[in-house]
């Protein structure tokens, strides 16, 4: 892969494939909820809590995930992480109980923060400047017509299969994953620019960081904007199936609007980027998402 633009045509559906494992986690289940919720006999609280967990394990490891990388290699990692997501999505397909299913989740929550940490450090490894944005432009472009798509599979294997289809669908996507690692991910990590873990490196890299008030600020909107979409998130299961009627099949229709707002988002501030400054740029989006809220 010593050919530029052979590189960036491996890498773009290979880091997209990887990145897509977390969405796809959140979204292609969600049209079950109804019917998870009546084999185990539990409320709509418990149910939260399989994707709740889910995603405060997901976040968690994404700060232990990097650190690991750096150190033990980008290649070596992301199989490690993909081995136990298929692992965990087996257990989730063949959970009796829901602690059972709620464990499953919590080790896919684990692993899946990989594929957004490994995926965005690879890219960073192997371009720079208007190629390493044009590249993550393409990846995010893919990234976010996945929880669009998510739920029409998951829907559609709900009809057809049963719930825990939806989960050894994705155990078989873990395993594709892992052939594409295998076959075209290089190893970016070598004994030249191999990091330390030693917790006082670790802890001094993210107190630095914390210092930083752009860093912070930007994480600050970025941490708060994706707060409402997952707000939306959790309670579409409950909202839409449970008082609007909606069936399984029918339930991705309305995350359209949802994907359509970030693909739109997306191309509107790779445009705006090379015109204004970036506090302008934020401060659009910003003003946007207040009349949208309004």
């Amino acid at each position: 892969m010593n050919n530029p633009a052979t590189r960036v045509w491996v890498i773009v559906p290979l880091v997209a494939s990887l990145l897509m494992i977390a969405p796809f986690t959140v979204d292609a289940y969600l049209p079950s909820f109804p019917a998870i919720a009546r084999e185990f006999g539990v409320n709509d609280a418990a149910m939260q809590h399989t994707l709740s967990l889910y995603l405060w394990f997901f976040g968690g490891m994404m700060l232990i995930h990097g650190p690991l990388s750096d150190r033990f290699g980008r290649r070596r990692m992301m199989l490690i992480s993909l081995v136990f997501y298929a692992l965990a999505s087996v257990g989730a397909a063949l959970a009796s109980s829901i602690n059972e299913l709620i464990a499953a989740r919590i080790v896919q929550g684990i692993a899946a923060g990989a594929g957004v940490v490994i995926g965005r450090a690879l890219v960073r490894d192997l371009f720079e400047g208007a190629t390493a944005q044009r590249v993550m432009s393409n990846i995010t472009f893919v990234f976010a017509v996945a929880p669009a798509i998510a739920p029409i599979i998951g829907g559609g294997l709900d009809a057809v299969f049963g719930w825990r289809s939806i989960f050894w669908f994705l155990a078989l996507f873990a395993g594709l994953s892992m052939l594409g690692v295998v076959g075209f991910m290089p190893e970016t990590v070598g004994a030249h620019n191999r990091q330390s873990i030693a917790p006082k490196f670790i802890l001094m890299s993210y107190l630095k960081a914390l210092r930083d008030g752009s860093f912070m600020g930007l994480t600050l909107v970025f941490a708060l904007l994706f707060a409402g979409m997952f707000l939306y998130i959790a309670a579409a299961p409950l909202v839409l199936m449970g008082h609007l009627g909606q069936s399984p099949t029918d339930f991705w229709k309305f995350f359209v609007p949802l994907v359509m707002g970030l693909i739109i988002g997306s191309r509107v501030s790779n445009f705006l980027a090379s015109r204004f400054a970036p506090i302008r740029t934020v401060s659009f989006g910003l003003l946007i998402a207040a009349v949208a809220v309004a």
